[in-house]
């Protein structure tokens, strides 16, 4: 890099913020981020599993993310929002992947905003989270060009500081994935909803969601069924402590989750991978016995991912978490019976996001300190696969010199297709 300034450094950076595999495995579309003009944008991208130079989807000063693949391959939805507008919202987008010169188009028009798309199972619908409600807190009458009088706080959530007030609860809602569709709530009350996941038929979704009145002083989140044709909401899965990250099995019968049955658990107490059948029952642990923690522990600023993975099925018998090992990242495979496995295995390796199709996995992952990259995991033993790189760009700006890693029109050189990492 020929400025070595801070400045240049930070104009020079991308990073890889969450990405989507296709069902049948062919290609992945991810979100990169950079800096322009001292704001972050970020445009949709998309690269071949077998690897080659990838593709840019979406241009613009905006900020595109959370990409989903329909189940047929044919379109993504994502969340876009203008890049440095104060006071935007996102909102849900569809772009065709089978016209390469098709212009995305708007599903959603929230009021305040929507976030977390997920296509239904037979591509009809999407489901997304949008805020819902009056304002918890305001004295006076609402006015979105005004700041409100005062607000009253009653509770200690009233703001997070990366979104700011709290003003409303987040719920669950559903639209058709066509034009002019008009979004419908599911859920209502003084709670708020994350994590939604559909079940194989289509048929209903299950959500995490703290209803207790103390939420903000005792958190403690449960897993909840609510059904697309109405009906009243059927609690799936509670413990002593949190059950979060739903994943529904292909056939509909088991719930898998990540949660600790300790009441108020501090920061020793292990996550673990649970199952619990969806007809009834009690969660039983699958990984009580690794001795490790589920989820994503190991952090690093050049390593991130929208939000943490939760559980994969990789079929009715088999599952895929990321687990925390020694201050890394990796993903592991749980059957049924409580055998445990890494896929990969090294010390050199930070996994942040992770995806399966049938069987092929890929991750977003920081190996050998540098930042997150898309691997492929190729050859997944019993002993631990390998990572086959897939993008250059998330770590492109770390090398002193730019150019040498640029192709034309700036766009990063295609990875080494034999480049691996054990």
């Amino acid at each position: 890099m020929t400025d070595p300034t801070g400045r240049a450094l930070v104009n020079a950076q991308t990073a890889i913020e969450s990405f989507s595999l296709s069902t049948d495995g062919r290609y992945l579309v991810y979100a990169l981020r950079r800096v322009a003009r001292g704001t972050y944008v970020s445009h949709l991208w998309a690269v071949p599993w077998t690897g080659g130079p990838p593709r840019r989807l979406t241009d613009g000063r905006v900020r595109d993310g959370a990409p989903a693949i329909a189940p047929d391959g044919r379109q993504v939805a994502f969340t876009r929002v203008p890049a440095g507008a104060a006071g935007a919202e996102p909102q849900i987008w569809i772009m065709s992947l089978e016209t390469a010169a098709a212009a995305p188009w708007q599903l959603t028009r929230q009021q305040h905003g929507a976030s977390s798309p997920q296509w239904s199972p037979d591509g009809k619908r999407v489901a997304f989270l949008a805020q819902a409600g009056p304002h918890r807190f305001l004295v006076g009458r609402e006015d979105p060009k005004r700041a409100p009088i005062a607000r009253r706080i009653t509770r200690t959530d009233f703001r997070d500081d990366e979104a700011g007030h709290l003003s409303r609860r987040t719920h669950l809602w559903v639209v058709e994935g066509r034009r002019r569709s008009r979004a419908r709530q599911l859920t209502s009350g003084d709670f708020d909803v994350a994590h939604p996941a559909w079940a194989s038929d289509g048929k209903w979704l299950a959500y995490s969601a703290d209803v207790g009145p103390d939420a903000n002083i005792s958190p403690r989140s449960q897993i909840f069924r609510i059904r697309l044709d109405g009906g009243h909401t059927t609690l799936l899965a509670s413990l002593a402590g949190d059950a979060d990250r739903p994943a529904v099995s292909p056939d509909g019968s088991q719930l898998a989750f990540i949660g600790s049955d300790v009441d108020d658990p501090g920061d020793a107490v292990l996550s673990e991978l649970w199952v619990v059948p969806v007809a009834g029952g009690k969660p039983r642990s699958l990984t009580a016995s690794l001795g490790r923690s589920v989820g994503c522990e190991g952090w690093a600023d050049l390593v991130m991912a929208d939000d943490e993975p939760g559980p994969i099925w990789l079929n009715d018998d088999t599952l895929l978490a990321m687990v925390a090992d020694r201050a890394r990242n990796l993903p592991y495979r749980v059957a049924l019976d409580g055998r445990t496995s890494p896929f990969v295995e090294g010390d050199r390796v930070v996994g942040a996001g992770l995806a399966a199709a049938g069987e092929r996995i890929a991750m977003t992952a920081g190996v050998d300190r540098r930042a997150a990259e898309l691997y492929a995991v190729e050859e997944a033993q019993p002993d631990g696969g390998r990572l086959r790189q897939l993008t250059t760009h998330g770590s492109r700006w770390q090398s002193r010199s730019c150019a040498l890693n640029q192709g034309p029109g700036g766009q990063a050189r295609p990875a080494d297709r034999h480049h691996y990492y054990r």
